[in-house]
């Protein structure tokens, strides 16, 4: 079991619930400290209250309509460790100044790349990146907090010059839930009603899931 942490304009959540793969992916992008863009001028992840709108990539300013948070913390008991380590992207990892210093994400991390053909973009969840050399996986030495934000769609955000996914579950899989299990997984959103609410997403719901079993293998 774990805490979660929830955060919109009318409530302020906390609650107990499996640690399971897809709910901890709501929670575990953005390291604290991740600073992203917004009306007000750069501001870290920790300090972002929905309301305040996002600068994004493809669709301008955006409000922030949720805010999880989760605290990793190291050598707890898991059946997926790589839940539990952060990711340090490397200044320069994918060119010159992407990313402008040293970014540290979350284990749920997707950095989003053009297509080359210019269709849907390409999400690539971080841990499919590690490569020991330029992004690979540390152990946080004590508790640290990360976070993910939810905007009225998935978009791109700009952190240390990389552009990283808002979040957008695999719908796919919320709807393979059973009733319990989804209704205690949309308790997480108490802004929306159903999974289709979540809004458009960047990528099909193939390659969707596809790269989630990638991520927690």
């Amino acid at each position: 079991m774990r805490r979660y942490e929830c955060l919109t304009e009318q409530t302020t959540n906390t609650l107990i619930a499996p640690a399971l793969p897809l709910f901890e992916a709501a929670f575990s992008a953005f390291a604290r400290g991740t600073v992203f863009k917004t009306n007000q001028g750069p501001c870290p992840v920790e300090d972002l209250m929905p309301g305040m709108a996002l600068d994004t990539v493809d669709h301008g300013l955006q409000p922030l309509l949720w805010r999880g948070m989760m605290n990793i913390v190291p050598n707890t008991p898991t059946n997926h460790p790589e839940s539990q380590q952060l990711a340090r992207v490397m200044q320069g990892s994918f060119g010159f100044a992407r990313p402008e210093a040293d970014l540290m994400l979350g284990p749920a991390a997707e950095i989003v790349r053009p297509a080359p053909t210019g269709g849907a973009p390409n999400l690539t969840p971080v841990t499919a990146l590690i490569d020991d050399h330029t992004v690979f996986h540390t152990s946080p030495p004590s508790s640290v907090q990360v976070f993910h934000l939810m905007l009225p769609r998935q978009c791109g955000l700009i952190a240390n010059g990389v552009q990283l996914a808002s979040y957008h579950p695999p719908l796919e899989r919320v709807r393979l839930l059973g009733p319990n299990m989804k209704q205690l997984f949309m308790s997480f959103f108490p802004h929306i009603k159903r999974p289709e609410d979540f809004g458009p997403a960047l990528r099909n719901e193939k390659s969707a899931s596809r790269d989630a079993d990638l991520h927690w293998a």
